[in-house]
């Protein structure tokens, strides 16, 4: 399951970096300079989050499985989903879509 969390993080940083590499090449030609200086920037930090995040994949421990009780385990599958219910529950009315 790691190989496919991985890999599907490396398609996407190869993306992000395909996407860095046509900036620099816009910005050699010339272009906009505040704009691409600025999608430059969230290229770079793309790529990086999606490297650090593989690399915490692909480096972290086995689980063990020392949790006797469902309590535990539905402990662990709230706290999993729950910033996605977060998101979904605190939509504001005023902010623009």
């Amino acid at each position: 399951m790691r190989i496919v969390g991985v890999s599907c993080l490396m398609f996407l940083g190869a993306a992000a970096f395909a996407a860095a590499v046509g900036t620099v090449r816009q910005l050699a030609a010339g272009g906009n300079a505040a704009r691409l200086v600025a999608t430059l920037a969230v290229n770079i930090c793309l790529l990086v989050l999606l490297l650090i995040e593989a690399t915490l994949i692909a480096s972290r421990s086995w689980a063990v499985a020392k949790a006797p009780d469902i309590r535990s385990r539905m402990t662990a599958l709230i706290g999993t989903w729950l910033i996605f219910v977060v998101v979904f529950l605190l939509i504001r009315v005023d902010l623009p879509i």
